[in-house]
């Protein structure tokens, strides 16, 4: 893979650098509660700044390398996505989210979204990566996560770098809040070892402020063994700012997520890649796996077989929903005992009760070794 040198492109970046600085892509920061950068000048003042595929593609053409390519990186947020129609508009990869672990609860859930989206890029024949957001608190955690996506990708195409993306590590309350560089860097040279262990490339995935100058990374530790895709919204049109402020070696530069893509009804980010596989890759498992549709809906349940006490009087529901307008049909008393057989991304569990499967609000709940 080519990657870009610091001293390949010093005198571009004396003519175009801006003090400006990236902030992490807000797809996840919603769900997750991921840290914001604060927002420069230059992207405050283009807030109406789209970048159209077309235009984006066409000036790599002109003016990078033959072998950069240009695509995307998806997850739920972009919604139900037409990939003939992608694929059509010359969209080259797309990094695609397999899976999260939550903020609050530490739990693993996939992308409601993944199955769906890395069946139907790769059969319109676009290449795909994939990302795993993580919140890993150790670096057993980050091995469990390493080998979730290895095994949840194992029957596609991936072609492109399998890629670590951790985030959240700034805001109160998440489970990985203030971990220290030290810990939070382990974590990703685990998952990004083991990944590789598989036959997959690795990538890792951070800000232009968090990359530079190791504010929160052990950023040349990573970089001497692993790839870097690089976060950096300048706000300006590409001719304007062709290259990332960022000073250190990257592959991947994500440039903005206020992309126009045909056949994505929703913003999503653009990125340039300094490189393009020569082939398309083939499955690890070569088990042909079973087609699925689009879902009905963007949340993630993943199963538990856990015991749980109520914290508190807790309302149990046909419907996960707080709407007054869904009755509570029975109440889990305080400290009263119930089995729960699935969490889900939307805050709300599945317990079975008095023989009956209900909702309840997660928060509600605890595990108990009863």
């Amino acid at each position: 893979m080519q990657r870009v040198r610091k001293y390949a492109i010093l005198v571009l970046i004396a003519c175009v650098m801006l003090a400006g600085c990236g902030r992490q892509k807000n797809t996840d920061a919603v769900e997750f509660g991921a840290q914001q950068e604060d927002m420069q000048d230059a992207e405050s003042a283009a807030e109406g700044l789209f970048y159209h595929f077309a235009d984006v593609k066409s000036y790599v053409r002109e003016h990078e390398a033959e072998d950069v390519s240009v695509g995307i990186d998806v997850s739920k947020w972009q919604g139900e996505i037409d990939w003939q129609e992608v694929a059509a508009a010359g969209v080259d990869f797309a990094f695609i989210r397999v899976g999260y672990r939550a903020a609050n609860t530490g739990v693993i859930f996939e992308d409601p979204y993944a199955k769906y989206n890395l069946q139907q890029a790769e059969t319109a024949g676009i290449k795909i990566g994939a990302y795993f957001f993580s919140t890993a608190i150790n670096v057993e955690e980050a091995l469990e996560e390493a080998a979730w996506t290895c095994a949840y990708i194992a029957q596609y195409k991936i072609s492109y770098p399998v890629a670590y993306n951790c985030e959240g590590f700034k805001t109160y309350g998440s489970r990985n809040y203030n971990l220290s560089n030290d810990i939070r860097s382990a974590n990703a040279m685990a998952f990004l070892e083991l990944v590789e262990s598989q036959g997959y490339e690795g990538m890792f995935y951070a800000s232009k402020n968090e990359l530079q100058s190791s504010n929160y990374w052990n950023t040349k530790k990573i970089d001497a063994e692993y790839d870097i895709w690089v976060s950096q919204y300048p706000g300006t049109l590409l001719q304007d700012n062709p290259r990332t402020s960022y000073t250190g070696d990257y592959a991947c530069w994500q440039f903005t997520y206020k992309g126009v893509v045909p056949g994505i009804s929703r913003s999503v980010d653009l990125n340039i890649a300094y490189f393009t596989p020569d082939t398309v890759a083939e499955p690890k498992d070569t088990t042909p796996y079973e087609l699925v549709e689009a879902p009905k809906s963007a949340v993630s349940y993943a199963a538990m077989t856990d015991k749980v006490i109520a914290k508190r009087d807790t309302a149990l529901k046909l419907e996960p929903s707080a709407s007054d307008d869904v009755e509570a049909v029975a109440v889990l008393r305080m400290d009263e005992l119930a089995q729960r057989v699935a969490v889900g991304s939307n805050g709300w569990s599945m317990v079975e009760y008095n023989g009956e499967i209900f909702y309840a609000l997660t928060a509600d709940l605890e595990t108990t070794e009863q």
